[in-house]
This record gives C-alpha cells, sequence and structure tokens, in this order.
C-alpha cells in the first residue's frame, strides 16, 4: 500500500534574518544573501517559457559579473548572483561576495551595483540576443544526442516527475518550443524576472568570517543600509562592447600537406604526419551524434623551466590563457564565440605541454583556428595580469587558516623530498609572478609543433577533415628541437617514516599511508598493481569500516607511472578519530601482512575482475576513454593495439599472481604514515 506522502513548506513571513558565524578556521569572509521565493511548478507551457526566461536571466547575470571580474581596481576577491532552489517549496535569488581585506562594504557595494543596475536598467537587446544564440545551440546540442542519452537520465527525469511533480518533454518537444518562443522572448521579460526576484523582503544574510576578522564585520544594519544606498543612489549605465563582424583569422596559414599516412584498421584508427612534423592520430566514432574531442601534446612542460623561474613557469598556461587571444580580450573573445558549440586551452604540466578541448562537427574549424591561436598568437594584458597578482596575494593571506591546506601543502613538498621545484606557493611568493617571464616561458614551450602529437576521436570523417588539418596544423610553426621533458630525480623519500602535522581543533584526524618504490612498467604489473589496491580497499572496507566502525570512507589509490622513473605508489587514507590513528595504522599493516602471506581469495580476485571488466564495457564506447588511451599509449611509446589483449593480461590475475607481487613490492620497508591531528586545546 502506497505511503502518504508528506510536503513540507516553510512560510513567507516577509521578514529578513541575519546571521553571524566565525571560526578560526575559516581562510576568507563570505557574505551571502538570499532573497527567498515561491518555487515555480512546471506544469504547463506557460511555466516552461518562464523556465527559458530565467535561463536566459542567469546567463546574463552571470556574463555581467564574469566581465566585472576581470576589470582592475575589485575590491573583492569573487562574487556572484543568481537563482536556485532551495528547500521547503522554496527557491531564493542568491547573491555572495568575498571581499578583499579591509575592503568589506567596498566589496559589497561594488558587486551590489550589479544587481541594482539591472534590476534598474534590465539587459540591452545585444545582450539578450547573445544569449538566446548561446540558448540555442546548446538545445541544439542536446538534440542530436537524444538517441545517445543514457538511461541515468531518464531516470532522474521520471525521479524528478515523482518527486517534484515536474513535466518531462521530449528533446524534440523542447527544441520545437524553443524555436517557436525563443525570439519572442524580451528584454522586458528578462526585466520582470528582475524586479520579482531581487527584493528586500524575505531576505536572509549570511555572514562567514574568521575569528581574527570579527572585530571589524558589520552588523544587519550596516549592511542593509549599504545596499539601500545602492538600490537608491546614482548608478553608472551598462555599455555594450558588441564584438566585430571580423573572422577569428584574417587569414589561414600556408599550411603543410600529410606527408605520411598510417592506419591500424582493426581499430578504426589513421595517423598522419604533416610536412612540418606534426602527428596526427584520428579515431572516427559514432559514440556521439555530435561530438569532437581532441588534444595535443609534446614533451618538455615545466621540467624545462629554470630554477628561479618556476613559480612564473606554473602559472604561465593559466595566466596567458586568461588573457584572451590575438586581439580579443577574454569578453571580446567569448562574444566572438557567441552560439558555438567549442572550447580549447593550453596546458603546461610537468613533463608535457598541449592543448585540449572539445567540439561539435560544424565548429571544427573554429577549434582548430582557436589551437592556431594557442601557438602563434597568445596575448599579454599587464592590467588583467595586475588582477591576477591581488587576487591570488588575497586569496591565499589566509590560506594556513584551513588544516586541510596545511595538511595537503606538508604532504605535497615532503613527498617531494622539499625540492624547492614543489614549495607550497604563498602569499609572500606571489610576488614571483613575473608576466614578461610567463609569457615568454609559454612563448618557448609552444614554439615548436614538430614534437607535437594531436589525437582526435569523435564524430567525423577522417578523409573530410584532412584539408583542415593540413591548413591549421601543419601551419603550425616547427623548428625541430627535438627535446625531452628533464628528470630532476625528485621521488618519494625511502624509509619508515611517521609525519605528523597538528592544526586546527575540530576533533578528527587524517591519515594518509603511502608505500612506493621502482617497479617494472608492464600491462601485467599495473594490472597487479590495481587488483592489489583493491583486494585491500575490499578488505578494508569490511574489516575497518564494517567491523571496526572506527574509520570513515577508507580509500586505496594505486599510481603506476613510466616516466621519469618506471615506480609505483599505493596509498591509503581515511579518517577517524584522533585516538584511533595508531590502531587504525597497524590494521593497514595486519591486512599488508595477511596478503603477504597468504594473498588474496578466489573470492575477491574474482570481484575485482568482474569490476574491471564492467568498467571497461562502460568506457569503451566513449570518446573521452580513447582519447585518454591513446594519449597514453603515444606518451608512453606503447602499442596501441595493446588494448586487444586486455583479456590476457587479466587472465594473469591470479591470486598467486597478487600474492607475489604484494610480498616484492609492499614489503613495508618505504612505508609513510602522514597524520593530520588537532591542536591540544
Amino acid at each position: 500500500r502506497e505511503r502518504p506522502r508528506v510536503y513540507y513548506h516553510i512560510p513567507l513571513t516577509g521578514e529578513s534574518r541575519f546571521a553571524l558565524i566565525t571560526d578560526p578556521e575559516q581562510p576568507q569572509t563570505v557574505l551571502d544573501i538570499f532573497i527567498k521565493h515561491n518555487a515555480r511548478a512546471l506544469h504547463t507551457k506557460a511555466d516552461y517559457r518562464y523556465a527559458i526566461k530565467l535561463a536566459l536571466f542567469q546567463q546574463l547575470l552571470a556574463t555581467r559579473y564574469r566581465e566585472q571580474s576581470l576589470l582592475p581596481g575589485n575590491a573583492y576577491l569573487s562574487a556572484s548572483a543568481g537563482v536556485s532552489g532551495l528547500l521547503g517549496g522554496l527557491d531564493a535569488f542568491s547573491f555572495e561576495v568575498v571581499p578583499k581585506q579591509g575592503h568589506m562594504e567596498q566589496a559589497v557595494r561594488q558587486a551590489w551595483t550589479l544587481v541594482a543596475q539591472v534590476r534598474k536598467e534590465g539587459f540591452t537587446d545585444e545582450e539578450l540576443q547573445q544569449a538566446r544564440e548561446n540558448y540555442l545551440s546548446n538545445m541544439e546540442a542536446s538534440l542530436k544526442e537524444a538517441n545517445k542519452t543514457p538511461s541515468t537520465a531518464y531516470v532522474q527525469a521520471l525521479q524528478s516527475l515523482f518527486l517534484q511533480g515536474a513535466a518531462q518533454p521530449s528533446a524534440l518537444w523542447q527544441r520545437d518550443f524553443v524555436r517557436a518562443h525563443l525570439n519572442a522572448i524580451t528584454t522586458r521579460d528578462i526585466d520582470s524576472i528582475a524586479r520579482e526576484y531581487i527584493r528586500d523582503t524575505d531576505r536572509g544574510i549570511l555572514l562567514l568570517a574568521p575569528d581574527s576578522a570579527r572585530a571589524g564585520l558589520p552588523g544587519s544594519a550596516g549592511i542593509a543600509r549599504w545596499l539601500h544606498e545602492v538600490d537608491n543612489g546614482p548608478l553608472p549605465s551598462y555599455r555594450y562592447s558588441g564584438g566585430d563582424q571580423k573572422a577569428l583569422l584574417v587569414a589561414p596559414p600556408a599550411g603543410t600537406k600529410v606527408m605520411k599516412a598510417d592506419s591500424i584498421p582493426e581499430l578504426g584508427i589513421t595517423t598522419l604526419t604533416l610536412g612540418n612534423g606534426v602527428k596526427v592520430i584520428l579515431k572516427p566514432t559514432h559514440y556521439k551524434n555530435d561530438e569532437i574531442l581532441f588534444t595535443g601534446f609534446a614533451p618538455g612542460g615545466l621540467s624545462l623551466s629554470r630554477p628561479g623561474n618556476y613559480a612564473s613557469a606554473a602559472s604561465a598556461a593559466s595566466v596567458i590563457g586568461s588573457m584572451g587571444l590575438a586581439g580579443y580580450d577574454p569578453v571580446q573573445l567569448s562574444r566572438k564565440l557567441t552560439g558555438r558549440i567549442v572550447n580549447a586551452g593550453a596546458f603546461i604540466s610537468e613533463n608535457m605541454q598541449g592543448v585540449q578541448g572539445a567540439c561539435n562537427r560544424a565548429n571544427l574549424l573554429t577549434a582548430l583556428q582557436l589551437i592556431y591561436l594557442q601557438f602563434t598568437q597568445p596575448r599579454k594584458d599587464t592590467a588583467i595580469f595586475r588582477h591576477i597578482v591581488t587576487s591570488t596575494r588575497e586569496s591565499l593571506v589566509n590560506k594556513y587558516a584551513s588544516p586541510a591546506n596545511i595538511y595537503r601543502d606538508t604532504l605535497g613538498y615532503f613527498l617531494n623530498g622539499y625540492q624547492p621545484r614543489f614549495r607550497p606557493f604563498t602569499a609572500d611568493r606571489v610576488g614571483e609572478l613575473n608576466l614578461d617571464s610567463a609569457y615568454a616561458f609559454y612563448r618557448e614551450r609552444f614554439a615548436d609543433a614538430a614534437a607535437f602529437t594531436f589525437v582526435f576521436t569523435g564524430n567525423f570523417d577522417a578523409d573530410s577533415i584532412r584539408p583542415l588539418l593540413e591548413t591549421y596544423l601543419g601551419g603550425l610553426p616547427a623548428t625541430h628541437r627535438h627535446e625531452a621533458a628533464a628528470d630532476h630525480h625528485i621521488r618519494m623519500p625511502e624509509g619508515r617514516i611517521t609525519k605528523t602535522v597538528t592544526a586546527g581543533t575540530e576533533n578528527q584526524a587524517n591519515v594518509e599511508i603511502v608505500l612506493s618504490g621502482p617497479f617494472e612498467y608492464t600491462p601485467v604489473n599495473n594490472l597487479l598493481l590495481y587488483a592489489a589496491g583493491e583486494v585491500l580497499q575490499l578488505k578494508l572496507l569490511r574489516d575497518i569500516r564494517e567491523k571496526e566502525a572506527e574509520v570513515y570512507a577508507p580509500a586505496v589509490k594505486t599510481v603506476a607511472s613510466k616516466y621519469p622513473g618506471q615506480r609505483f605508489t599505493f596509498s591509503v587514507s581515511f579518517g577517524c578519530a584522533p585516538e584511533n590513528v595508531n590502531h587504525l595504522v597497524g590494521i593497514v599493516e595486519q591486512e599488508l601482512e595477511s596478503l603477504r602471506r597468504s594473498g588474496p581469495s578466489a573470492t575477491d580476485i574474482g570481484k575485482v575482475k568482474q569490476a574491471y571488466r564492467q568498467q571497461m564495457e562502460e568506457a569503451l564506447p566513449t570518446n573521452a576513454f580513447w582519447l585518454s588511451y591513446i594519449s597514453t599509449k603515444e606518451q608512453h611509446h606503447e602499442a596501441l593495439t595493446g588494448i586487444f589483449n586486455r583479456e590476457k593480461y587479466l587472465a594473469a590475475v591470479t591470486p598467486a599472481a597478487v600474492k607475489e607481487w604484494i610480498k616484492v613490492h609492499l614489503t613495508g620497508k618505504n612505508f609513510i604514515t602522514l597524520e593530520l591531528l588537532p591542536r591540544e586545546k
């Protein structure tokens, strides 16, 4: 018999409430304002049209805040606003600002000005048109993948229908409805959303801050006065800076032709070598109807940075990447890409540099143009850099108020042998950042495409896209330097070591146990490492969490590395009461000793194998898997056809083989225990 459902509803009283909470471990001051409303149902066509207007409003407001965040002179580290679900039949217009130290009032006034501006003046026709284009392109993209929608999405939709009574129209109905009604939505419609949601009743104000900031914090009346004065004072008018009609690239590069083409028919893979040395691996699929994923990489990365330049080098990709491309600043570039399903960005990791992104078929040309510009026309902006430096320094001032940050930085520095390159980045190191150095390192890393390998997976025709690849990837600069990543011989400490960090007052401990060492990097060894970790995970869940009931979510993680040296890392992490740390570390050692002595059971090995097969079964029909698989194999100089041997390799994972692997590699000789314990009160 169906159980009667109880519906909970929080009544709106019109009252405003204020709460101030300080904590010694709170790293920053955060002001949240919630303006509560009765949530609207989604039952009728009128409801759906309202939902479209609300989505456009959200997008428009988020864009305003994103633009504001790039301007110099902001008194806040971050600010945002929008409508979201709350509870008890309510939703809320939420506003949040994280002020810079000593700039609370200025930050609140500055961030709230955007809210007041929108309520008073609304949005421009140009802004709305841009939002419409983005909304429609995303809707069209969803429709194209409708027949590839995973069953979990349908379950979630039915769950929403059952629990909230929200209508669940088909993707085709939604597309047709949006096409019929989207252009009829005007700025007046969007402005009405702003006036409805932004009001000064049913307002909750929550102020979170470090204990050390309590003396200078405002009260409810002070914050209300700031908001009132902004709302009723003079407001700057918003000026829409529209994008030009120029092409992203004025003219395409000359490019180079394919010099060599190979294929692996059994994998459906084609490999092209272009005239400038660039290697391109193509894996066309039909896993998604309109998705293309890509990455490109070459050896080198941060390992080739000079010792005194590491901070600037480590920030180069993110800093330069935030400044736009060619003649376009970030806002202009975003507007240039309005309505296009495409993204591409550069990265520089410890041992390589590269680009990665995604697009649909219609925007592959744009994606390749963005890749070309990442290499040839990165943008340097001193105003944006000053803003980044100021915001970064402010965000790090109270970094170590959080015990988790102390623990994480201590672990990272210690496990990397206190190598200067891995010294924690703190507020006093921000002065090491230099725009010219970061820009120069970025240009250096992307000056030679000859060593790059690009991988594309998704729904495309390899022959049809070849001319585009020849033009844009074949047109990348090449100097044929033949670089390799440098090995700085950074290895984990050896021996039995206990490292204890005492921070914070919460009666909880975090523990990480790390075993590491050299091993032969082979497909079978990698699977044996994986199996050893999964078996221990099963035993810890059974024997510690369920029987001892002293630990929260024990997790075992294994990592196999081939470069710069063939090594493994085997770690166990868990949270527990401080008084149980030694006992639980002892149990982990006992479990490892039991595995060394008796090995895992056939039942546990069977569970591990079955889970592995299921993971592979779910991963194989995805573009993301093939992008990762091909890239990893190329970086490790391994044959792509190895995937056909996975059952052969898995057959070598037996209880006896796992026992022997553990006996040889997890001897306990290198056994590091890292503990985060509360300070004594």
